[in-house]
């Protein structure tokens, strides 16, 4: 059996993405199961995620407020001025 060097980042990290993998190597190396860490892990990645994506969600209906804000005080000042040019 051929092992990559873990000093090698980017040969670990590779292992490291694929969750089967990384279950099975690290079992081995510490002689333990790892699979609800790797599972509270993965929870965590995803409840991130969806936060990102709430936060992103937020972050245009905030603008798209702005933006209707923005044409509510022309519409606003154009109403003015109407108003002061039949006075």
């Amino acid at each position: 059996m051929i092992l990559a060097n873990p000093i090698y980042d980017v040969v670990f990290k590779y292992l490291m993405e694929d969750t089967e993998i990384a279950r099975g190597l690290l079992s081995k190396i510490t002689e333990e199961e790892l699979v609800r860490k790797i599972e509270i892990e993965e929870e965590v990645e995803n409840t991130i995620e969806q936060h990102i994506r709430e936060k992103q969600e937020l972050a245009e209906k905030v603008g798209n407020l702005k933006d209707e804000n923005v044409e509510l005080k022309k519409r606003l000042e154009e109403l003015e001025q109407q108003l002061k040019n039949k006075k």
